[in-house]
């Protein structure tokens, strides 16, 4: 059976393969996507998860974030989160910056993507893990020009992930990824 951070996975691996075929502008696009291949493969295989977005973790937190997926048991009742009885299962938080070369994309308004933000989402999901809101943190960054491949470096939970240009001289994609 496939576990449940491997839904994460899976999806992710889907769009890497088809990524130009996607012409993401936004956070909110990406997010959307993986949302929807996780719920696809959940229903394909008949495993007992369900996706969200704004999934709330704790009192007093009313984050409207659409760019934060949550990946919980099939039936769990966000009471039992606020109250510690039970944990998500995967939380994933997303960010997106485009390449300053697409000429769909106006660059007046990039960078989008602020480097302390994405360290924040970071601290953040160890945080959850560490006090049991979540089994599993992931935090997600796809840059396509690679604008902060030098600017957020790796640690023994981040790793940057190489997906190239797709044959397109104004791409050059990689990809911020944290686990905890």
């Amino acid at each position: 059976m496939i576990g449940v951070k491997d839904v994460f996975y899976q999806a992710l691996e889907d769009i890497r393969i088809k990524y130009v075929d996607y012409q993401f502008m936004v956070d909110r696009d990406i997010a959307w996507m993986i949302q929807r291949k996780m719920t696809e493969l959940i229903e394909v295989l008949d495993l007992p998860y369900e996706v969200f977005q704004d999934y709330p973790l704790e009192k007093g937190h009313r984050r409207n974030n659409g760019h934060t997926l949550m990946i919980v048991s099939r039936g769990l009742n966000y009471k039992d989160v606020l109250g510690n009885k039970e944990a998500v299962e995967v939380m994933i938080k997303i960010k997106y910056e485009p390449s300053k070369y697409r000429h769909d994309i106006c660059d007046y308004q990039l960078p989008r993507v602020k480097p302390m933000d994405v360290v924040e989402d970071i601290s953040e999901l160890e945080r959850l893990v560490h006090d049991k809101k979540t089994n599993v943190g992931i935090s997600l960054l796809v840059d396509e020009c690679g604008r902060y491949l030098n600017r957020i470096g790796q640690t023994q939970h981040t790793k940057w992930i190489e997906w190239g240009n797709y044959k397109d001289d104004g791409l050059n994609v990689n990809v911020l990824l944290t686990e905890f």
